[in-house]
Order: structure tokens, then C-alpha cells, then sequence
């Protein structure tokens, strides 16, 4: 018992810190689609860098992580991210929107499936979770509230697909 305690805490701490150690690549080259697959484990370490850094911490190196991820999302020809103000009523917040986003990507290089309700429910979650970790920073964001009470009631993935399928 002792010992899958321990190797549980030993992965999630080399997980933690493989996620803080992540470097943004420098002179990116995104010209093809082929060169677009080969940022895909790039991109999804970033995902989890931002996933894991507070907003207060390394505030520069964001910057940096979030315009690499938004080069890479907005040309990669495999995926294409539906911003629509209905399921994500909280875009006017730069964080949040690169959060779901990232989690849209991730859910479809991970899974290999771009379904768009999936999609944007992976996104949401990626958001909600964001918005818990980091609520001091952000603020109070009504819309998400509001989403928060629909994940409480196991309501939020009913709630997406009728607006990803009206």
C-alpha cells in the first residue's frame, strides 16, 4: 500500500515539474501543415504549463506561452476552435478564452476526436477548473458562476450540447 502511494506521489510530482520546466520554442516555424504536427507535444506541454501556474507566478513567461499557443491554434489545419459567445460567454477575458481554447485542443490531441460539443465541453471544464485555481486573480466572472452551478448540478455537458447543436 506504502509503496503505490509512493510512486502516485513520485508521477505526480515529476509531472508537476516537467509542467513548470516547460520552455517556449523559440524561432517557431509554421509554414506548412506538417510543421504544425510537430509542435503538437510542445503545445500540449504549454497547455499543462498554464494549467499549473497561478496567474501571480512568471507573468512574462505567460505571455510568451500564450501567444505560442494562439500562433499554433489559430493556423494548425487539424483543429479548428469554435469561439461562440453562447458557450462561452466569458470571452472578453483574455485568460479564460485561452483556457478553453487550450482545453479544446488538448481534448483533440489527446483523444483524437473533434467533436464540437466534446470539444467545448472539455474547454469549459478547462475554464471552470482555470477560474477555481485562480478566482482571486480574475475576479468574479458571473458567467462562469453560472457554469460552475451547472457542472454542481451535472448539468453543464447538457447545457453545451444544446448550444453546440441547436
Amino acid at each position: 500500500m506504502k509503496t503505490a502511494f509512493l510512486i502516485s506521489c513520485t508521477l505526480l510530482f515529476s509531472l508537476a515539474f516537467q509542467a513548470q520546466d516547460f520552455k517556449v520554442p523559440k524561432k517557431i516555424k509554421l509554414d506548412k501543415a506538417e510543421d504544425y504536427a510537430e509542435y503538437e507535444d510542445e503545445v500540449l506541454r504549454a497547455i499543462e504549463w498554464l494549467k499549473n501556474t497561478p496567474l501571480t507566478e512568471q507573468k512574462a513567461k505567460r505571455k510568451k506561452v500564450n501567444a505560442f499557443l494562439l500562433r499554433w491554434m489559430t493556423g494548425t489545419p487539424d483543429i479548428s476552435i469554435t469561439v461562440d459567445l453562447r458557450i462561452s460567454p466569458y470571452a472578453e477575458n483574455g485568460e479564460c478564452i485561452i483556457m478553453f481554447m487550450a482545453g479544446w485542443a488538448e481534448y483533440v490531441l489527446t483523444k483524437k476526436d473533434d467533436s464540437k460539443t466534446e470539444c467545448a465541453y472539455a474547454g469549459t471544464i478547462a475554464v471552470l477548473d482555470f477560474y477555481k485555481k485562480n478566482r482571486a486573480e480574475l475576479g468574479k466572472i458571473r458567467s462562469l458562476k453560472k457554469l460552475e452551478k451547472k457542472r454542481k448540478k451535472g448539468e453543464l455537458k447538457a447545457h453545451i450540447e444544446k448550444l453546440t447543436n441547436p
